[in-house]
């Protein structure tokens, strides 16, 4: 969203004929580096875009395939006494 912003911001700039169209110079010899930057602004939103939409169905899929029934994981902790003192133990099942 910022990236989306950021380019609405630089084509304001150039589009705006008060800033970059005036003079001996053509908008894109005054105003070029806007362009760019808007350009490589949105290139970033797009990717932005593509990544959580791929993120949403990864998401949808796990949660799809998941286990209906989920049960808790198991802990459980083992003590014994030994001839030379105590054993502890702890162990879990997923």
């Amino acid at each position: 969203m910022g990236a989306q912003w950021i380019r609405e911001r630089k084509a304001a700039v150039y589009n705006d004929d008060g800033q970059c169209f005036f003079g001996t110079e053509t908008r894109e010899e005054r105003c070029g580096a806007y362009r760019a930057q808007g350009e490589t602004a949105q290139t970033l939103a797009n990717w932005g875009y593509v990544a959580a939409g791929a993120f949403g169905v990864v998401s949808a899929v796990l949660f799809i395939t998941s286990r209906s029934k989920a049960t808790p994981p198991r802990l459980s902790l083992q003590v014994d006494r030994l001839d030379r003192g105590l054993w502890v133990g702890c162990g879990s099942r997923l």
